[in-house]
């Protein structure tokens, strides 16, 4: 995402609970999920189109269209908006990421 290369980024949310999102070179990546009771694993391809970022699971036939809000060397900022469930509602998401390779 930032430089080309294989990258890893965290986010720790809640009192143990914490995701690892790699991003390879290649454009594939994915999503460890580390929390208090469990731990999974979700896989993605994944593209950055200037400033839009989309997702590709593998277990999904979706892709997650996002903005990346902030990337710098050490912070990854991403957005993600989408229609509640009964579709009355948007939903937003806003996640900091700090980078460990």
């Amino acid at each position: 995402i930032c430089d080309g290369e294989k990258e890893e980024w965290k986010e720790t949310y809640g009192d143990d609970e914490s995701v690892i999102v790699t991003f390879n070179a290649d454009g594939t990546g994915s999503e460890v999920y580390d929390g208090q009771y469990e731990e999974y694993t979700e896989r993605f391809n994944w593209k950055l189109d200037g400033n839009k970022l989309s997702l590709k699971y593998a277990d999904y036939d979706e892709v997650s269209m996002g903005r990346v809000e902030k990337l710098t060397s050490t912070t990854l900022v991403t957005v993600y908006e989408w229609k509640s469930a009964d579709g009355t509602e948007k939903e937003y998401a806003k996640t900091t990421f700090t980078r460990i390779k």
